[in-house]
């Protein structure tokens, strides 16, 4: 599974986002896989839930792992 189908399975349009937001600071292409590859490392952690149902705890147990 790559990068924009976890996401895109945890959260419809979350990648559409994610790009948007990034285009609009004008970061480089580079910046933007950072980002993807974070933000996916972070949703498939958790079983491909959804980022907006988490728990604080849940954030910081990915972090501290």
């Amino acid at each position: 599974m790559d990068i924009t189908e976890a996401l895109e399975q945890s959260q419809p349009g979350l990648v559409s986002r994610v790009t948007g937001a990034i285009r609009k600071h004008q970061l480089n292409h580079r910046a933007e896989q950072t980002y993807l590859h974070w933000i996916s490392r972070f949703v498939l952690f958790h079983d491909l839930k959804n980022p907006e149902t988490l728990q604080p705890g849940d954030r910081q147990l990915f972090l501290l792992t």
